[in-house]
């Protein structure tokens, strides 16, 4: 039979009404109306469509193909939720990149899979972040910024570490950034150094102090504000016979972190902290990481590096499947009973595989959604109140046409809930700073109000000091 007289058989048919029978006949999925309608606007699966018509998914996807019908990826057949907001590039840029919220974030917002949303992320052309700026706190957009980076690394002559500790990310973070704006690095042991390198070029100089006068590196590194492991170097690029390995290690054991699986298995596996590795070797915390970068080893998260909490529960699966699926316990109450900050709780959940709560709620006592814990907090405050409010209802234009939407909205007030402050977007340069500004140049006859994080604001309320709201309100 040919197409043709196949599709004639549906000359007048009613799709509509064959859509909302429970009765479907069985070659419905040749006619074209329909099967755009099943697939595109009621978002069916090609499984679904075929048991509807009771034939294979192979049959649903030949005719897919011959109407030039587009089919979703992979990702996007299991989403359940809604895929509309995914659709807006604005919508999307400013999750991803003001926000700053990682992917698996955006699909619990929204109810879809985080592969969904990259798809989208990527049909925008927005840039993504690497899988080590997406859990961290820091401010990357700094970063993306290459004259400032050039500036911090090779004019103010800082290293990876003191940048990374800056601007609150991961040194392997940092890297990349230079990497992609094709700034040069230095070698691993001058990347620490302070001090003067220019007597190390004079060969002849450095002959004198190493085999005349018998300094060791670390007593040459000392007169010269370097590291040991510098002058080592520039030994080495002279041919200068090297003394014993013995009397070179009476300075810390440098060459056992030349053994890159060695400290893979004493970083990754026994789990050991840069400066407990740095202890046991008798060298600077700084020359640890030097090498790990060295072996391409993924540093972890600065907070939980650093962490001065009890990171050992989060270990334990069952513990953090009880605290935050069975207890219903936020990831910041976690983190304040272990004196953490929230990344390393995040860490650990993804390494449990434990399914992230979707940021999206809606309690049965609100009219309105809410979007995290402390929209949650200040929403809960203005109804024990009983204030009149709306949520979500205004909008500030700033910049070049873009929207700001604060949280809440009364007769005076206008509230914006702050967790942090971002920064700079990753792709402009937007900051909430320049959100806040916008709104105070604006409200001409209600008062700004900022809870959660300092940012420009008529007043300011620190997070959890719920009772200056009441008395604001009140």
């Amino acid at each position: 039979m040919s197409d043709q007289s196949t599709l004639s058989e549906f000359d007048g048919f009613d799709t509509d009404e064959a859509a909302e029978s429970d009765v479907v006949d069985d070659k419905l999925y040749r006619n074209e109306e329909w099967l755009r309608k099943q697939y595109v606007e009621n978002g069916l699966s090609q499984s679904e469509i075929a048991d509807k018509v009771s034939v294979g998914r192979g049959a649903v996807g030949n005719w897919m193909r011959k109407y030039d019908i587009e089919t979703r990826s992979p990702a996007e057949w299991s989403a359940n939720g809604d895929v509309e907001p995914l659709k807006d590039e604005e919508w999307l840029r400013e999750q991803y990149c003001e926000q700053g919220m990682v992917l698996s974030e955006i699909a619990e917002l929204i109810g879809v899979t985080a592969g969904t949303v990259s798809n989208w992320i990527h049909r925008h052309g927005i840039e993504t972040r690497l899988r080590s700026e997406s859990m961290t706190d820091g401010d990357v957009g700094l970063l993306s910024d290459e004259g400032w980076l050039r500036e911090q690394y090779l004019e103010r002559e800082k290293t990876l570490s003191e940048i990374a500790e800056s601007t609150g990310v991961t040194t392997a973070t940092v890297s990349n950034w230079m990497k992609r704006h094709d700034i040069e690095t230095q070698s691993p042991t001058e990347w620490m150094t302070d001090g003067d390198v220019e007597l190390l070029k004079d060969e002849e100089w450095l002959r004198e102090q190493y085999l005349e006068q018998e300094k060791p590196p670390s007593e040459i590194a000392d007169e010269l504000n370097l590291s040991p492991g510098t002058v080592r170097n520039w030994v080495e690029r002279y041919g200068i016979n090297a003394r014993s390995q013995s009397e070179s290690q009476a300075d810390g054991d440098i060459n056992q972190l030349e053994d890159g699986e060695w400290l893979r298995e004493q970083y990754c596996e026994q789990e050991k902290s840069q400066a407990e590795i740095a202890d046991e070797l008798n060298l600077s915390q700084v020359t640890v990481g030097r090498f790990m970068q060295m072996h391409e080893i993924e540093a972890r998260a600065l907070a939980e590096e650093r962490a001065d909490g009890n990171l050992e529960p989060l270990k334990d699966e069952e513990w953090l499947r009880d605290q935050y699926c069975e207890q219903q316990k936020s990831i910041r109450k976690i983190a304040d009973e272990l004196g953490l900050s929230q990344t390393p709780i995040k860490n650990w959940l993804n390494k449990h595989d434990i399914e992230f709560r979707s940021l999206l709620q809606h309690p049965e006592h609100l009219s309105h959604r809410v979007l995290g814990e402390l929209e949650l907090e200040v929403a809960n405050r203005l109804h024990d109140i009983g204030v009149d409010y709306e949520y979500e209802s205004l909008e500030i234009e700033y910049d070049d046409g873009r929207r700001y939407i604060p949280d809440f909205a009364t007769e005076d007030y206008v509230i914006e809930c702050k967790g942090r402050d971002w920064g700079k977007a990753f792709d402009k340069g937007y900051t909430a700073k320049d959100k806040a500004e916008a709104a105070m140049r604006q409200l001409d006859d209600r008062e700004y109000v900022v809870v959660g994080e300092q940012l420009p604001s008529d007043i300011h309320i620190p997070r959890g000091e719920y009772k200056k709201l009441r008395e604001l309100i009140e």
